[in-house]
């Protein structure tokens, strides 16, 4: 599996790539600090599986525009929002521009690594608390 993290904190990226390898067996990392590092690795590795981004990056960049141009460009890339954000309006702004998930920095790292194993398809804002909820869950409220 090929992974893009989008982070511009080197301590969070390197938490992230171990845990990743810790997890799936073959997973081939790739980092990006900032949208126009992410879009070049993008298009150096359009077989790219996930991007797994913050919301806010180096340079007052915001993901939201890489979501929208990641999806356009790549359709059958999966990005999950990996963030400690958690204004509803930008996280709905990401998830409408083509995340598959958000997952608070708060969580879990079995949260994330199940977000992943789901391909995201499985989660969604938790419109209330933060964090994520299984869509499932939300259908029982």
């Amino acid at each position: 599996m090929q992974v893009l993290l989008v982070e511009d904190h080197v301590m969070t990226n390197k938490g992230l790539a171990s845990l990743l390898i810790s997890h799936f067996e073959s997973v081939e990392i790739f980092s990006a600090k900032d949208n126009h590092a992410a879009l070049y690795q993008l298009e150096k590795q359009p077989d790219m599986e996930l991007m797994i981004t913050d919301l806010e990056l180096n340079r007052g960049d915001w993901a939201v525009n890489l979501i929208k141009q990641a999806t356009t460009k790549f359709p059958a890339i999966k990005i999950i929002v990996h963030t400690k954000h958690e204004n509803k309006v930008i996280l709905d702004n990401a998830l409408k521009a083509g995340a598959r998930a958000y997952v608070s920095k708060k969580e879990s790292e079995e949260t994330l690594i199940a977000c992943i194993k789901n391909g995201g398809c499985l989660y969604k804002i938790d419109k209330e608390g933060g964090g994520v909820r299984k869509k499932e869950e939300e259908a029982q409220d």
